[in-house]
């Protein structure tokens, strides 16, 4: 569940977005958790998140990929981060890039100031792959490996 408060008075809507998310967090049983972001308010289950998902897209993929690129712009992408680290760390995948938006303590290795920077180092990726980067599955346009074409 998501709470957005963009539009919402800003001088009182921090305050209260961290109240709320701490009271779903002391309220809740231990497979709910919150986690306030810019403008929202996330409530999740802890059983399954962003990186549950991609862990069971990886696991279907029927080649290991040897390049991951993950980009985040918020504290509900950090399990993503640490998951795709992992991946490297364990060699399971050669070379994995993990990049937030902003700069801030986070489990990504890399930050940029924006959005457009992350659309702007996709482009050169496909550019520079002279026609080798292809994207593995229907599903997982996200995960990219070094062969084949698009």
């Amino acid at each position: 569940m998501i709470f957005h408060y963009e539009d919402a008075d800003q001088k009182d809507a921090e305050r209260q977005a961290r109240e709320c998310a701490n009271h779903i967090n002391d309220s809740c049983p231990p497979t709910v958790h919150a986690v306030q972001a810019e403008f929202m308010v996330v409530a999740e289950p802890t059983v399954f998140t962003k990186a549950t998902a991609c862990a069971y897209l990886y696991s279907t993929l029927t080649e290991t990929p040897s390049f991951l690129f993950v980009a985040g712009n918020d504290r509900t992408d950090e399990d993503v981060f640490k998951w795709a680290n992992s991946l490297e760390k364990d060699g399971k995948i050669k070379s994995v890039v993990t990049v937030t938006v902003g700069a801030r303590r986070t489990q990504a290795r890399s930050y940029v100031t924006g959005t457009q920077a992350i659309l702007s180092s996709l482009r050169v990726l496909a550019n520079r792959g002279g026609g080798s980067l292809r994207a593995l599955g229907q599903n997982q346009r996200n995960i990219l490996a070094g062969r084949g074409s698009m």
